[in-house]
């Protein structure tokens, strides 16, 4: 049997070994020799310039000091110095005499910041509002009951969901009276609610633009919201009270150029779009809109690239699932799996991606070359398409060439549709890009 060598014999072999490894032919089954560092370049550290110091690092709160000192001990690093070019470029626009519109999703609302939305209007730091549908909901319901968020799931079963009989008569009332007076919808519903003041107007958006003589515009997508169930709407004055809404807001986008700020504020697709549309529609009419400063609040702001992240990861689970079992469909495996790392890496590279400020020319550059590439891919995925169908008339089912092109089939099908949801999102995002011009190191400047 052979002798074990001491523990103490194997270290000081070790420590009595050279320092650069000894070149030698490595035999088969060896495991290769170590990179010698006894080259390796350095620099003093002073001589570096470096992205975060002491100056930047945040300042103990003391107790007893006021909040403007909280504010002002936040670090100087990402977040910390986006939100300070931000409140700078909502003083500015104050100053200026520039909109300072709010695009607020429904969740402001019933989350309790009603309130402090209020409050920042009656100081001039908001000039203009944007909802949702659900947002008359919610601020209607507050105003009139002191409550709303029904329990979806409790009346759902049984119909009863969304059926509270005053929210749904009363704001479809506001509405139809509303439009026949010549009011966009959010401007309606706030006339009603002023007029009527009910026990908690207070804390309502729409009744307190009213009051300050601001616009105040809902944009709703019909069958989204509970009050489109009720028999007293009437969709005729929907429809053409959120279409006099839209073109007021897109009046107030036009007029931001020079120092005008838009904030989008818990809406992840609806008030997005809208804005889009308003900014086309202000520049197709000449409008000068340069200067002006976005900042989108949105708890989530990456929707689309976890769209890829999961149509990829899903494929990866079929490829898994696939080569655990005895099935000719097998010869999925390699174009699904391919074709799912691709759908992973694209969706993993958008997700993770921070733009500088300071690189927005380097974005800039970089999405016009990101919305040339989309030719490119809608080509290699028709091919792809091509061959899976050609390989499914040329091959008999339950073989693995037709397993092959089956998965060609799907996966280039699903790419299509992705990209051109993508490429819709990209053109959009590179047109406020390309409008940019000095960019400050907060909030989006276009």
């Amino acid at each position: 049997m052979a002798r074990r060598r001491p523990v103490a014999e194997g270290r000081a072999r070790r420590r009595s070994a050279p320092s650069r490894a000894p070149e030698v032919t490595r035999a088969k089954g060896m495991a290769p020799a170590p990179l010698d560092l006894t080259g390796v370049r350095t620099y003093p550290l002073e001589s570096r310039r470096s992205k975060v110091g002491l100056a930047d690092f945040a300042r103990p709160h003391v107790r007893g000091a006021a909040l403007s000192r909280f504010l002002e001990g936040l670090p100087r690093i990402l977040g910390g110095l986006s939100f300070r070019a931000l409140v700078d470029d909502v003083l500015r626009a104050r100053t200026r005499g520039r909109p300072i519109v709010w695009g607020l999703g429904a969740h402001v609302i019933k989350v309790g910041l009603s309130p402090v939305v209020i409050d920042l209007m009656e100081r001039g730091l908001v000039t203009g509002l944007a909802l949702n549908g659900a947002g008359i909901v919610h601020d209607f319901e507050l105003a009139v009951a002191g409550q709303t968020s029904e329990d979806v799931s409790a009346g759902l079963g049984s119909g009863a969901f969304g059926m509270a009989r005053e929210t749904g008569e009363e704001i479809n009332r506001a509405i139809v009276a509303g439009d026949a007076d010549g009011l966009g919808l959010g401007a309606a519903v706030g006339r009603f609610l002023a007029q009527r003041r009910p026990q908690h107007v207070a804390v309502s958006l729409l009744a307190a633009a009213w009051r300050l003589g601001l616009p105040a515009t809902v944009h709703v997508a019909i069958g989204t919201d509970i009050v489109h169930m009720h028999p007293a709407c009437d969709a005729a004055a929907v429809g053409r009270a959120s279409h006099l809404d839209f073109r007021i807001l897109a009046g107030e986008v036009a007029r931001m150029g020079g120092g005008g700020v838009y904030l989008n504020v818990g809406s992840a697709v609806l008030l997005p779009e809208v804005f889009l549309k308003a900014v086309t529609l202000a520049r197709n009419l000449g409008h000068d809109l340069t200067d002006f400063a976005t900042a989108n609040l949105d708890f989530l702001q990456s929707y689309r690239p976890k769209i890829f992240l999961a149509a990829g990861l899903a494929a990866l689970t079929v490829c898994v699932w696939l080569a655990t079992r005895p099935t000719a469909y097998r010869g999925m495996i390699p174009p699904l799996g391919v074709l799912g790392l691709v759908e992973v890496a694209i969706g993993a590279t958008v997700l993770l991606r921070r733009t500088r400020q300071a690189e927005a020319r380097r974005e800039r550059d970089r999405m016009r070359r990101v919305i040339a590439s989309f030719r490119i891919y809608k080509v290699v995925e028709t091919v792809v398409l091509t061959a899976g169908l050609t390989l499914m008339m040329l091959f008999p089912r339950h073989t693995p060439l037709y397993a092959a092109g089956l998965a060609c089939l799907l996966q280039a099908s699903v790419l299509l549709v992705l990209d051109r949801f993508a490429e819709r999102r990209a053109r959009e995002y590179a047109s406020g890009l390309e409008a940019s011009s000095s960019r400050g190191p907060g909030s989006d400047r276009a």
